[in-house]
């Protein structure tokens, strides 16, 4: 209903470079929301963001959103996000596939990106995680990421990439159900 809309709040967040903040709680509790109305898919109608201590106008958006990099809970790759990237020749492209165990599948993928549609949720993911990560942006916020994933990955997402991501002074803002 149009004459209708919600409302989240009142919310009062820092969020400082480099850190680590897993949001959690039930289903329906605002989570996602919250993750769209900080990366202005969502219109805010009141209240303030500040950004490096700067408060953010509407023309301040667009340059604000391109130091995201999102992965959502349902996973889309399309080939031109990343047809400027050369994957077969990126070191970290690499690296993070042997890491993740999708090696076979991030080559047949860099070679074609028709093959997505034969991959699993949880392969999906990691491919969009690996494919955020290479974009080196300055926030990195996944929604649920870990939800299809066997819990190897999750304690690799949790315990080195996280990690990885703090050392280089990443800001990670993540949506869990997983207490963990």
């Amino acid at each position: 209903d149009e004459t209708e809309s919600f409302k989240l709040g009142p919310l009062n967040l820092s969020i400082q470079k480099g850190d680590a903040v897993v949001i959690d709680g039930g289903n329906g509790s605002g989570k996602s929301t919250f993750i769209d109305i900080l990366t202005f898919l969502y219109e805010r109608k009141q209240g303030t963001l500040l950004y490096n201590g700067l408060e953010m106008s509407d023309e301040d958006i667009v340059p604000f959103r391109e130091k995201i990099a999102i992965v959502f809970r349902e996973s889309y790759l399309f080939q031109f996000n990343y047809e400027s990237l050369d994957l077969i020749a990126s070191k970290e492209y690499h690296r993070l596939i042997r890491l993740f165990q999708i090696e076979e599948i991030g080559l047949r993928f860099a070679a074609d990106f028709t093959t997505i549609v034969k991959l699993s949720s949880g392969q999906k993911k990691r491919l969009a995680l690996i494919l955020s990560l290479l974009d080196d942006k300055e926030i990195l916020v996944l929604d649920e990421w870990e939800a299809e994933q066997q819990e190897s990955f999750r304690n690799l997402f949790y315990y080195q990439i996280i990690p990885e991501l703090k050392n280089k002074r990443k800001t990670v803002i993540a949506i869990s159900h997983d207490r963990h």
